[in-house]
């Protein structure tokens, strides 16, 4: 992706998904959204339908990346990869039943097959949107298919799991494992597609310097045990982990008292939460 000016006008030129990504990222920096309409409204009230569990902040963000989608394809701005290129699994929402969703509120004079891949790239987005909590992961069908057991993104991740295991001298528990691997299957076909190294919320998650330089020994340890450069950013990988390494802990128990009162007492106790 890079400028380039046209007739004292500046453009962004290249790979159209991570074009619209990019803008994706900048209106959620910014905080500064394009009107959704009462079509996006109706998109956000059809997705609750299939998926009865989404939240509200997933509806949001794909409705933005939907409306900057919308807006670029009416401007000529088509998805010219090809459609295998956003193969991903999803259990929660169907691509037949978001296809219909999408079709419906779309309204723009394209091809079939460039309506395909519209389609295939919004499927992803949603798909790869937000991390899988553990009992979503565990109450779905499986995420290991033929074709995932085959695919780069599943290699790398089973590699960063197999490599955390050696490098804290733990196991991980079967649903550990699958939670683990389904989260890091989406995140790196994500990183993979869009180009981006980590997401915006993550980024912002590292948390205390213990955690930073828990994670940063990680990476080195990955490396030179890898020879492969570790694609995960640190804030990626302590909200990927610590869900699962904060239940191996041993429970340590500490009175804390202070004499300056019960808010005191709170801000204590959430800086010692932050270096236990």
């Amino acid at each position: 992706m890079k400028i380039i000016k046209r007739s004292g006008v500046f453009y962004l030129s290249g790979n159209e998904e991570r074009i619209r990504y990019f803008y994706y990222l900048l209106f959620r920096v910014s905080r500064s959204f394009p009107k959704a309409g009462m079509m996006s409204s109706k998109v956000g009230e059809s997705l609750k339908i299939i998926d009865p569990k989404i939240t509200q902040n997933s509806i949001d963000c794909f409705l933005l990346y939907f409306n900057i989608s919308k807006l670029r394809a009416s401007k000529g701005y088509v998805i010219e990869s090809d459609s295998s290129e956003f193969m991903v699994v999803n259990r929660l929402i169907t691509k037949e039943k978001f296809s219909n969703i999408v079709r419906k509120n779309y309204q723009l004079m394209i091809s079939e097959d460039a309506m395909e891949k519209e389609i295939a790239n919004l499927y992803f987005f949603i798909s790869t949107n937000n991390l899988l909590d553990m009992k979503t992961v565990l109450n779905v069908s499986a995420y290991l298919t033929p074709s995932t057991l085959n695919d780069k993104a599943f290699e790398m991740a089973n590699l960063i799991i197999y490599q955390m295991a050696l490098f804290l001298d733990i196991e991980f528990h079967p649903d550990e494992y699958f939670y683990l691997i389904a989260n890091l299957y989406l995140i790196l076909k994500k990183q993979a597609l869009f180009c981006v190294s980590a997401d915006l919320d993550y980024s912002l998650a590292i948390g205390s310097s213990k955690v930073y330089e828990l994670y940063s020994r990680f990476t080195k340890y990955f490396e030179e045990n890898t020879r492969k450069k570790n694609p995960l950013s640190i804030g990626t990988l302590k909200v990927l982990f610590n869900e699962v390494l904060k239940k191996k802990g041993v429970g340590l128990k500490i009175l804390v008292y202070s004499k300056f009162g019960d808010r005191n007492k709170e801000i204590i106790e959430e800086k010692l939460s932050e270096l236990i």
